[in-house]
């Protein structure tokens, strides 16, 4: 009977296929050979090594495996490797790597004796440049810079190469198309930048980029002029756009060697269509066609509205009143403004005062546009100089608010409300001009009524205010027997209007309008702090009274002028607007412009540099 069987055979098959031939020896008790005795064979594991029944051994796949010998109940067992050895090496020519940080499998055949491919045979890989592109141990290669290198493999004596290119490729989806700014004003530059990068958002640096940035142009779009694109080799390229015309947005377009980057920003030429200057503080504000509304310079108790924790510094810069409102009129004034929407809604913030914000409150200061008799809509809103303002509802009924000295608020007292009330006389007015002291309005029926100040009743003064001072606490009559169209300003001191004649008059105390000598055919009237200006249909404007700091020009500096002087301006005005030391006008191409005193930065050139020329307010850029 079989006690012992021992094993000879091979420890290592070197490829697959390979095969060798295992010998068992059998021995009795009494250590006598049985070559007569039967053996048969197994294999631990198949998939590396099979073994028939003569014991021949065949490689199957690389790993190891446990043979085993058995005669009756005796046994042995061997631990036989596979591992396949290459006798050849070819690699594969990668493709070009196009982005830095890109990595890529070198593709390597390597055979064994029997001609078998080896899945992972273990070689030695190297760059001959690791600057361009460096290789892992199992073949791995990452870019680093662009360039060629040999990545080569070696297992003992054997060993090849190949060329691999590095050649960064501008990606349409990670290429930036940027603008500076959105927006921009008729005059104003933009610069738009194009920055080429791969797919894995690297500049690119192969320097023979061709680059192209253009504005799509459609029916109604903004105007803009078709500059040149700047740059070459790897970028970055720009090209400087001028707004020529107001109108809808236009998309930027790049190409990078002639493919489109997805990137395409819009930009939108906008135009003033108000601008309004403080007649009692140093800022100004200005509506845009978008209907959004900006101010800038003064800044005392947030009558910027630029909302809760904003700084509350004045500066020159344009800021946008918050809240979203689409805005129609603004009234700028000491501390405070009023605005109503293109619903016709009123909204007030800043201090409180004497009631001037209408809110039924007296404090604390309001940050953000808050809305005031919410339940009314409004056509035109009037505030100069501090403590309150009018307005006219649609059913053209007038309410006042605020400072009740000297029966400016025309309802029958002197004393202040925090709430607008009704002027008495259901005058159903087209137009009205309020001061801190005094208002006036045009009625549908195109007379003149004035209340408040005698100093600008231009009728008889019917009642006694507190101080005392001659007064009228409900509108009175001017007289004279003119009709008048919805013209009228009025500094406290002076009211002006346009007769249905066309000619301009102007009044104060208990006399009659007087016509304004020397002044040509007005279309609209402004008003500063003693001062006053006219607009032709031709877009000239004419100036009398103060000539604060300049603002009717370099002549008679600060001096007092009775007869309307021409402000040579060079350009045509659509609107104009006059504040306490400052002047402003809206050109008939939708620009804005501001001469005067620049203490605060009310001239809105982002400076404050006092001028008697005028400077194009920037809005958008610096």
């Amino acid at each position: 009977m079989a006690t012992t069987v021992s094993i000879t055979a091979v420890d290592t098959l070197r490829s697959i296929g390979a095969t060798a031939t295992l010998s068992a020896s059998v021995k009795d008790q009494r250590d006598q050979p049985m070559p007569e005795a039967t053996i048969t064979w197994q294999t631990s594991n198949a998939n590396v090594l099979a073994v028939n029944d003569g014991g021949v051994a065949t490689a199957v796949g690389n790993g190891a495996a446990i043979v085993t010998a058995r005669a009756g109940t005796a046994s042995a067992t061997r631990q036989v490797h596979v591992l396949q050895r290459p006798v050849s090496l070819t690699m594969i020519a990668p493709d070009t790597i196009r982005s830095l940080g890109a990595t890529m499998q070198v593709q390597l055949t390597a055979k064994d004796a029997g001609g078998a491919a080896i899945s992972t045979p273990v070689v030695d890989w190297s760059s001959t440049n690791n600057a361009i592109a460096t290789v892992s141990s199992f073949g791995l290669a990452a870019a680093q810079d662009n360039g060629s290198v040999f990545i080569r493999v070696k297992s003992g004596a054997l060993s090849d190469s190949a060329v691999l290119t590095v050649r960064q490729r501008a990606s349409p989806t990670t290429s930036t198309v940027t603008v500076a700014m959105p927006m921009l004003l008729i005059g104003d530059t933009v610069r738009v930048t194009m920055v080429a990068r791969d797919a894995l958002d690297n500049p690119i640096k192969t320097g023979d980029l061709a680059g192209s940035i253009t504005a799509t142009a459609q029916a109604g779009a903004s105007g803009l002029t078709e500059p040149p694109t700047i740059g070459a080799g790897n970028g970055p390229f720009t090209a400087d756009f001028v707004g020529t015309g107001t109108g809808t947005p236009r998309t930027v377009r790049g190409t990078l060697n002639g493919i489109q980057v997805f990137a395409a920003p819009t930009l939108r030429v906008l135009a003033f269509t108000r601008i309004v200057a403080n007649s009692d503080d140093a800022g100004t504000c200005g509506i845009l066609d978008t209907a959004d509304l900006y101010c800038w310079g003064e800044q005392n108790a947030g009558m910027r509205g630029r909302g809760v924790g904003a700084p509350a510094v004045s500066d020159p810069t344009p800021t946008l009143v918050s809240g979203g409102h689409q805005w129609a009129s603004v009234a700028p004034e000491h501390n405070y403004m009023c605005g109503l929407t293109a619903a016709g809604k009123l909204y007030c913030w800043g201090a409180p005062g004497e009631g001037q914000l209408g809110n039924g409150i007296g404090g604390p200061l309001i940050f953000a546009p808050a809305a005031t008799l919410p339940e009314s809509t409004f056509t035109a809103i009037s505030a100069h100089q501090s403590g309150g303002a009018c307005a006219i509802t649609t059913a053209m009924n007038t309410v006042c608010w605020g400072f009740g000295y000297a029966g400016r608020l025309g309802n029958g007292a002197d004393t202040n409300v925090v709430r607008p009330v009704g002027v008495n006389g259901a005058l159903k007015l087209v137009a009205v001009a309020a001061t801190s002291q005094s208002g006036c309005g045009i009625t549908e029926a195109s007379a003149a009524k004035c209340w408040g100040h005698w100093m600008t009743l231009g009728a008889a003064t019917p009642d006694t205010c507190t101080g005392p001072v001659a007064c009228a606490k409900a509108p009175v009559t001017v007289v004279g027997g003119l009709t008048w169209k919805p013209i009228i300003v009025n500094n406290a001191e002076q009211a002006c209007a346009i007769a249905t004649s066309d000619k301009t008059y102007c009044w104060g105390g208990a006399a009659g309008p007087a016509e304004l000598s020397g002044a040509p055919v007005f279309t609209s009237l402004a008003t500063g702090n003693l001062d006053q200006c006219g607009l032709t249909a031709a877009g000239a404007m004419y100036c009398w009274g103060r000539n604060y700091s300049g603002r009717f020009g370099p002549v008679d500096f600060n001096q007092y002028v009775t007869t309307p002087v021409a402000i040579v301006s060079g350009f045509a005005f659509s609107q104009i607007s006059l504040g306490r030391q400052h002047s402003c006008g809206i050109t008939t191409s939708g620009g804005a412009y501001c001469w005067g005193s620049n203490t605060k930065g009310e001239l809105g050139d982002r400076s404050t540099n006092t001028t008697t020329s005028p400077v194009r307010v920037r809005l958008f850029m610096p």
